[in-house]
């Protein structure tokens, strides 16, 4: 195993802090049961030899709940994003960049999972502090804004969401390119927000393929991120009356996701779900359909 090499030998706190390392970048290449395993293992580490309150228990709580979210295993990313907040208002004040960075994470949190009235005021202070301590053009501001312009998506207020992401990705690209990860995560809000506005669909088709190619030379082409966006891309296409160019979008988002996600994850089932609807709209069979899919997988 990892931990019997000689990569993890030593005091147990380079354990730890290597399995916390070894862990964000598994869940980085999209290995996300993995990552799991070793964010735990650190974090379990680090509160065995370390106080709750030290920096580095507080990072392994963060890097674990951000990992959760990518699971969809909320109720647990909920519990070590508030250990991490209340460590870091403990250990640097209610007020630090710190804490603030943090409950822009929680609030990330609770708009996914549809808390939009919990997420606001999180998001907003969040902003508001960000502003106050590092200026209205440090990356923290930046990060902050990127989120509000997400919980506006999530509320479906495309209009006031657009002018925000738009600010929001020319800085991204402008500062490191527009097929950076920060970028991407960015540019695929602004699609939302144009494709939450009527009459702007086909825009948002053509700006889904771009964002696919670019997504595919960032992350490769069966990621999650790049599931997620040929996912959009698909629903996006039957919802205009193109099902059957939306069936071989889901079908790929749906072949990564059942590999690289965990069994039974809600975008794995959503993908299934929403490729099912794409073939009864060309009247085919979808459960004879799905059951050729699932052997197809079962035989790799």
């Amino acid at each position: 195993s990892l931990e019997d090499s000689g990569e993890l030998a030593g005091s147990p706190l380079v354990r730890a802090a290597l399995w916390v390392d070894f862990g964000a970048l598994e869940g980085g290449l999209g290995e996300h049961e993995k990552a799991e395993r070793m964010l735990k293992r650190g974090l379990e580490l680090h509160q065995e030899h370390l106080a709750e309150t030290d920096q580095r228990t507080l990072r392994a709580h963060n890097q674990l709940a951000n990992l959760l979210v990518r699971r969809a295993k909320y109720d647990d990313a909920e519990v070590h994003f508030l250990a991490a907040q209340a460590g870091h208002e403990e250990l640097y004040g209610v007020d630090s960049p710190e804490a603030l960075e943090n409950q822009g994470n929680l609030a990330y949190l609770y708009w996914r999972v549809g808390r939009h009235e919990e997420a606001a005021p999180l998001l907003r202070n969040a902003l508001k502090g960000s502003e106050a301590i590092w200026g209205p053009d440090h990356f923290h501001t930046w990060s902050a804004r990127n989120n509000l312009g997400a919980l506006l998506v999530a509320g479906g207020d495309g209009v006031a969401a657009e002018p925000v992401l738009r600010e929001v990705v020319a800085k991204r690209s402008e500062e490191d390119g527009p097929k950076t990860p920060p970028a991407l995560s960015a540019r695929s809000l602004l699609v939302q927000a144009i494709k939450q506005q009527e009459g702007r669909e086909l825009e948002a088709v053509q700006l889904y393929r771009e964002l696919i190619a670019d997504t595919v030379e960032t992350f490769q082409a069966d990621h999650p991120t790049t599931a997620g966006t040929q996912h959009s891309l698909g629903v996006l296409l039957a919802e205009i009356g193109e099902a059957e160019e939306g069936a071989i979008w889901l079908e790929k988002a749906w072949r990564t996701r059942i590999r690289k996600l965990r069994n039974g994850h809600p975008s794995t089932e959503a993908s299934l779900r929403n490729l099912r609807s794409c073939w009864r709209l060309q009247g085919l069979d979808a459960d004879k359909l799905e059951a050729s899919l699932l052997a197809s997988v079962a035989s790799d």
